[in-house]
């Protein structure tokens, strides 16, 4: 009897680990998403290079960042907005870093649809190519 309550108590232990991961992962999400609808007033300052509303949602990421140094969400989003802004020596080691931390994670969302299907790695390296104009750039 002991034997199958501990077998049951690992499955569950198992099961939140797997529920708490994936709820990570949406706060992640949640997170960035936050980070860029709350700093920009609206698209349209937010996409203007040199914008406070750009350099404003860009600090916020920062901040992210220094607390979750290795969630590819951030570090795609910090890197979509360095090459956005034209910093493109600042963009590509977040690229990088998502070719890396994101291996294997498909985005619940995505804001491309030509990226539907992809891992956030497979993302950054499409993305890193375009900015370089290297296709051997990954």
């Amino acid at each position: 009897m002991g034997a199958v309550i501990g077998r049951r108590k690992g499955i569950v232990m198992i099961t939140v680990a797997a529920r708490l991961i994936q709820f990570a992962a949406l706060a992640s999400v949640a997170l960035v998403a936050a980070a860029w609808t709350t700093a920009s007033p609206s698209p349209a300052t937010f996409n203007t290079p040199g914008s406070s509303g750009e350099d404003a949602a860009r600090e916020r990421l920062a901040a992210i960042y220094a607390r979750h140094p290795h969630d590819p969400f951030v570090e795609l989003a910090l890197a979509e907005s360095y090459e956005t802004a034209g910093r493109l020596d600042l963009a590509e080691p977040f690229y990088r870093s998502v070719m890396m931390d994101g291996k294997g994670i498909v985005p619940p969302t995505l804001a491309s649809p030509s990226d539907a299907g992809k891992t956030l790695d497979q993302i950054a390296c499409t993305d890193l190519r375009a900015m370089s104009k290297n296709p051997g750039a990954c």
